[in-house]
């Protein structure tokens, strides 16, 4: 075993040590992963009412697949949105409050993936810029 195969072996096993002689302080460190609000049934649940309270369809080509459909930031900055606020449920949260006073339209929209993915390509909203657009 190495040096950093032995720091990790070490690593872990002072973890797992610590797990069993504090199980209820790291229950409670980590009861909000279990919570209702992180569980998969809630994300679902939030997203169908935003997307049906947002009209439920692509606004550009009238697609009505749930499977499909994005929310998207009308004036880009979905990257610096993320880093912000959060990622899944944090943000359906943000929105749902948006949504309850009504000005939602401001920012957001709802695309299809196609038609979301033909707008970054047209507006150049990749990181890093790795579209080139074709001539």
């Amino acid at each position: 075993m190495n040096y950093s195969e032995e720091r990790l072996y070490k690593k872990r096993l002072y973890q797992r040590q610590w797990r069993e002689k504090n199980l209820e302080k790291y229950k409670s460190y980590n009861s909000y992963i279990y919570s209702k609000d992180y569980s998969k049934q809630a994300r679902i649940e939030k997203r169908n009412f935003i997307l049906k309270s947002m009209g439920n369809k692509c606004i550009k080509c009238g697609f009505t697949d749930v499977r499909a459909l994005q929310i998207d930031h009308i004036n880009g900055g979905g990257t610096k949105e993320k880093q912000e606020i959060g990622e899944g449920v944090p943000f359906y949260n943000y929105l749902i409050e948006l949504i309850k006073l009504n000005i939602w339209q401001k920012g957001y929209q709802i695309l299809c993936a196609n038609c979301n993915s033909i707008k970054k390509y047209d507006n150049r909203e990749v990181p890093n810029g790795t579209f080139s657009k074709i001539s």
